[in-house]
């Protein structure tokens, strides 16, 4: 052999020889692939094109010969290379999540084989691996994987189904062993002949029972959370499992609360008419004299196709500035007159808002009316509260939004638009103050029965007239 070249992916080797060939070799399968022929004596040197799609060589005489490897066979064999790479790229990412999680679990004091973890992973991203198949139809495992969180997110949710299991003989060194002779033993083991994996069999009865605690209060704290925090700090739910008993069980309607983003709201239409009135923004429709003035440099037939097919802008909001998000001290009726469908209405609703706020850095604040304790909104742990924290009190609702007018000013110099007391209750709080002050900054979302009274009297109290009732 007179020269040798890889090729620029690494999968096929250029060798030269004294028979005046030029071969190309598979290097998954060591065969030949391609042969050329030259007639001088001698190749000295072969190079690949970037690409690899030739292959040029330097032959005595001063010969420069190129080869065009785009044959038939090289084409067939660069798609099982190009399939084999793609599979790789997909192990590679599988493995590096899989690294991941092994080490977020160690740090929890989980600690399962890999093999284990691969299965547990698969299997909560709705797939069935054949170790773990028993529980693929189980009821609380079918509500983890309902929840379409991704890989990045699923460590928390395994260490939900195997915490606190005692392991067995099969997964545990050998008695007597050193961590340095054990680790001496791995690394010749690794280093060693290649040998099919014997994992042992998984603790299939510990994660039934662990799958069986998965009810829907469980599944309301996941949804509180939501993937990303738990991607973040995957021990969340193992901490948080002891507030279970705490959470009020809401219907799938209301869980769907819980992952809204509050989006603010134009101002409505525009009011008025006439060229004078300041709009601002598009819509599809609206009167001649909102019409967007650049549209009459249009040709009239031009003009007349658009006005014809819908195809004319006109200004369709008022000039005033459009409500945005800003610091809120959510006043939540937390007492035994919402532990009711009222109440998982305003709990998720108010969660939404916090978890929205905090996703844009707005600052926010739990107030709880009747007990009036008090609560800052910076962690998912903590905004969990709004789903849990309860009391026996009905409270001073006048003494409630006193605090949370004296809590406004711990939040003015965060941010720099004003913020805002949300008060969220029945339609009757309040109903036995005749009479009472104004209150500025103040809205209400208040929650009735049907056929019930619409209009609750705390609305009056307030100067802004900006109160919703559902």
């Amino acid at each position: 052999m007179q020269s040798v070249a890889y090729s620029p992916n690494g999968y096929r080797l250029a060798s030269g020889s004294y028979d005046k060939t030029i071969r190309i070799w598979d290097l998954n399968t060591g065969k030949m692939i391609k042969c050329f022929h030259f007639n001088e004596h001698f190749n000295y040197q072969l190079a690949w094109s970037s690409n690899g799609a030739f292959l040029v060589s330097a032959n005595t005489n001063n010969v420069i010969r190129i080869w065009d490897t785009r044959t038939p066979e090289m084409l067939i064999k660069q798609t099982d290379t190009i399939t084999k790479s793609v599979s790789i790229k997909r192990e590679s990412k599988q493995l590096k999540y899989l690294s991941k999680c092994c080490s977020d679990l160690n740090n929890l004091k989980v600690g399962l084989p890999l093999s284990l973890i691969n299965d547990l992973q698969a299997l909560l991203g709705n797939e069935n691996p054949v170790s773990l198949s028993f529980l693929f139809n189980h009821p609380g495992i079918n509500r983890l994987i309902d929840l379409g969180w991704p890989t990045t997110a699923r460590t928390g949710l395994i260490a939900l189904l195997i915490k606190n299991w005692d392991g067995s003989t099969e997964w545990l060194p050998p008695n007597g062993i050193d961590s340095i002779t054990l680790g001496n033993k791995l690394t010749e083991a690794l280093s060693g002949e290649k040998c099919k994996p014997e994992p042992p069999d998984p603790p299939i009865e510990f994660i039934k029972k662990s799958a069986e605690k998965i009810d829907d209060r469980m599944i309301t704290i996941l949804r509180a959370l939501g993937p990303k925090a738990v991607a973040s700090d995957p021990g969340l739910p193992l901490r948080l499992q002891r507030e279970v008993d705490k959470i009020p069980i809401l219907s799938e309607p209301h869980r769907r609360l819980l992952s809204t983003h509050i989006i603010p709201m134009s101002s409505g239409t525009a009011q008025g008419s006439g060229a004078g009135i300041d709009r601002s923004g598009y819509a599809r429709s609206g009167p001649l004299t909102a019409l967007l003035p650049s549209q009459f440099a249009l040709p009239d037939d031009v003009l007349l196709w658009r006005y014809l097919n819908g195809g004319l802008l006109y200004r369709a909001r008022s000039g005033q500035e459009p409500p945005q998000l800003r610091p809120v001290v959510i006043v939540l009726d937390t007492s035994p007159a919402t532990l009711c469908p009222i109440g998982m209405l305003i709990r998720p609703a108010a969660l939404a808002l916090a978890t929205t706020l905090s996703q844009k850095q707005v600052p926010s604040v739990f107030l709880s009316a009747g007990d009036e304790k008090v609560f800052f909104l910076q962690t998912p742990a903590d905004r969990l509260k709004l789903l849990t924290h309860k009391h026996g009190n009905l409270g001073d609702p006048l003494k409630s939004i006193q605090k949370a007018e004296k809590l406004l000013d711990s939040l003015r110099n965060e941010h720099p638009l004003n913020p805002v007391i949300l008060l969220l209750t029945h339609s009757f709080w309040g109903a036995e103050f005749e009479d009472a002050p104004k209150f500025n900054r103040l809205r209400g979302l208040f929650i009735h029965y049907p056929n019930s009274n619409p209009n609750p009297p705390w609305a009056q109290w307030h100067s802004d007239k900006e109160m919703n009732t559902t």
